[in-house]
């Protein structure tokens, strides 16, 4: 959902009309699966910047109607919430990277010439020890010795079965030891204060003459239903409005009326299929063929179905 200024041409609205605030669940294949909270912002020439939140707040993947509420106070301080249940309570200014850092890494600092990042070294007192590399990498089967009735005149030399050798640990390596110069991981520049960086002279989620709301949709099957949105400036008046029209009680009329709907359809592919059924054995020549020539079942056709055993 989207909440544009009063400029906004609504009667061309589309993808790439200008807003202020994106609200709401995207669902898009396995990938996606997150509620967007996107604040836009415009400059003189009308350019705009969409910055999102940080951090990823899941979005319900089920087929029941869920509540999601956004709140926003004054100091900036934002909460969403989804039927009532606090996911995520953060102030958009840690959230988002809308102002300039406070705080940047020093560009004249210089990593020191003596820095080490290396936690381990080789060894290199370490000496491969003597007779290394005599050791086979495979030795003969010891639990399977020359039979007793082997005659290498007739049968040839006997060639035992060979096995890994236990004692074999690959080519020598130099072990690795603890550096003893180790600085403590990788070099970073010590923080300064930014010089760019202008705290806020309003606050940054302050949109200015807002008039219209929006969906921007892509979607791939029909059936999805969008009503009773409220925009509002009081929290009270919002939860009564999400509770009075989702509470408890309606949550479990639409379960109820899901399943309905659910054995209704399954209830009307089986009747269809037992129709495809007489309808087959009525028009083909063999009383015995399963499927006419020229006549495929349907897709649910289960030919397991004991439902379908007249087939």
């Amino acid at each position: 959902m989207k909440i544009l200024p009063e400029s906004s041409e609504m009667e061309n609205f589309g993808g790439s009309t200008p807003y202020n605030i994106m609200f709401g669940p995207d669902i898009c294949g396995k990938g996606i699966k997150k509620v967007h909270f996107i604040l836009a912002k415009h400059d003189e020439h009308g350019n705009e910047k969409q910055y999102q939140m940080k951090t990823t707040v899941k979005a319900k993947t089920d087929e029941l109607t869920h509540v999601y509420t956004l709140v926003i106070h004054p100091n900036d301080d934002f909460e969403i919430l989804i039927d009532g249940k606090s996911e995520i309570k953060k102030n958009i200014e840690d959230e988002f990277d809308i102002l300039e850092p406070k705080e940047i890494p020093d560009p004249s600092a210089t990593k020191p010439d003596d820095w080490d990042d290396r936690r381990m070294i080789l060894d290199e007192d370490a000496e491969k020890p003597e007779g290394y590399d005599d050791i086979p990498e495979n030795i003969a089967d010891p639990e399977h010795p020359k039979p007793d009735d082997w005659d290498d005149d007739i049968d040839g030399d006997w060639e035992p079965p060979m096995v890994p050798n236990p004692e074999y640990k690959g080519p020598w390596t130099q072990p690795m030891i603890e550096n003893p110069k180790y600085s403590g991981g990788p070099w970073e520049a010590p923080m300064i204060k930014n010089p760019n960086y202008v705290p806020k002279s309003e606050p940054l989620a302050l949109m200015h003459n807002l008039k219209h709301v929006g969906f921007d949709l892509w979607q791939v099957k029909a059936g999805s239903f969008f009503d009773n949105i409220v925009i509002t400036d009081s929290l009270e008046e919002a939860k009564s409005f999400g509770k009075k029209l989702f509470g408890k009680k309606s949550r479990k009329k639409e379960k109820r009326m899901q399943e309905d709907f659910e054995e209704a359809d399954r209830k009307k592919k089986d009747d269809e299929a037992d129709e495809w059924a007489r309808e087959t054995r009525k028009n083909v020549e063999d009383p015995d063929a399963l499927f006419p020539p020229g006549m495929e079942p349907p897709e649910d056709y289960d030919p397991d179905d004991p439902a379908h055993d007249e087939l």
